[in-house]
């Protein structure tokens, strides 16, 4: 898994291009995009990164053909498309900077292998995010989960089969504060699947080829974690662990731990930490972690708030893409002990960790910069 958020234009090239070298032979290759889109005026669908403008500009975007048909040329058996964006015409108004002209004419090729498309509206249609505040995730991606959720892997049910149900369930969920007269998101799909390919096939074991296992260790070196530090204060009183987890392929999660100190009759009354990113990207706290960082299954979501309670913090570093030098980590230590004859100390320190080498995806993408 490829997991990538907040990407402009050029790196959401750069994330395609890098997903394509990981596909072959008999894969079965998923690409997933949730965020703006729209559709051209000669029905070509296009996905929009960050910066591109309210212009709707085909040149700053994806084309989702594209897409589709670089998937196939890998000889992928399968390839699958998840659209979740609105696909409503752009503009041919005087004044709107989108003109047909500007659309890259389309190369027309014909594969063998099957792809799957789904989209989460109809042409010139709307998709649209959950308002409530139980729902995180949009109508479109809530039916995927609970049809994944509700299927029996031992039917194999074919994907498109699969997709036509999402959608049926889409339109079924018609929000009820929703007025009967308003549209409604109608998802659509498109597919040439002539074998019962289902996404509950079981993974065949094969042989690992030369060409295989350059694309597994590409994989593990844009997914490589940091290994957990261990810091100091200068006196000894405070000892600070660092672990690190992967929230997405360019999003870094840092967790900041007080241990014990290192002398026995230390006992520490008080103690903040603060974390900050010195890098090009960018790093912002968080209250808790997806308790599928831990290992510990028990350990849920409350225990983690629980955690912070105790010291434990959080700090997120996203976009590792543009990282182009070194991270340091700065842990801001506010602390006081109660040393011999109950004399209380205080101490402050800033103690520093540099990350060697760039974490996660931005390791690949820094390769790639040298190219």
């Amino acid at each position: 898994v490829v997991s990538l958020v907040n990407l402009t234009k050029a790196e959401m090239d750069q994330a395609l291009s890098f997903f394509l070298s990981l596909l072959g032979a008999n894969v079965y290759a998923l690409f997933f995009f949730a965020g703006h889109g729209f559709q051209s005026v000669d029905g070509q669908n296009y996905l929009m990164g960050v910066d591109t403008t309210l212009e709707k500009d085909p040149r700053y975007c994806l084309r989702a053909q594209d897409i589709k048909t670089h998937m196939q040329h890998t000889g992928a058996k399968v390839s699958i498309m998840l659209l979740d964006m609105c696909r409503v015409a752009a503009s041919t108004q005087p004044g709107c900077s989108f003109f047909p002209t500007k659309s890259v004419p389309l190369t027309v090729h014909h594969y063998n292998n099957y792809f799957v498309v789904g989209f989460a509206c109809s042409t010139n249609g709307y998709a649209f995010e959950a308002q409530e505040d139980s729902k995180r995730n949009s109508y479109f991606v809530t039916e995927i989960i609970r049809s994944l959720n509700e299927s029996n892997p031992r039917h194999r049910e074919k994907i498109d089969i699969f997709l036509n149900k999402v959608c049926e369930g889409v339109c079924d969920n018609r929000p009820p504060q929703l007025d009967s007269t308003e549209p409604w998101q109608k998802p659509e799909t498109q597919s040439n699947l002539g074998e019962s390919l289902s996404l509950f096939d079981d993974i065949h074991p094969f042989e690992f080829t030369e060409e295989r296992e350059r694309k597994a260790r590409a994989w593990k070196y844009a997914h490589k974690v940091p290994d957990p530090v261990i810091l100091y204060t200068e006196d000894c009183q405070v000892v600070i662990r660092l672990q690190f987890a992967a929230e997405h392929s360019n999003v870094l999660l840092v967790m900041a731990e007080q241990l014990s100190g290192c002398s026995s009759a230390t006992n520490i009354h008080h103690i903040q930490l603060d974390l900050q990113s010195v890098c090009a990207a960018q790093a912002e706290p968080v209250t808790s972690v997806p308790s599928c960082q831990y290992q510990d299954k028990e350990m849920s979501y409350r225990f983690a708030k629980e955690q912070d309670k105790n010291n434990l913090t959080h700090f997120r570093i996203t976009e590792l893409q543009k990282l182009r030098h070194p991270v340091v980590l700065k842990v801001t230590v506010n602390y006081s002990y109660e040393a011999f004859a109950q004399q209380v100390c205080r101490g402050e320190q800033v103690i520093s960790h540099e990350l060697t080498d760039a974490p996660l995806y931005a390791r690949t993408v820094n390769e790639m910069r040298q190219l």
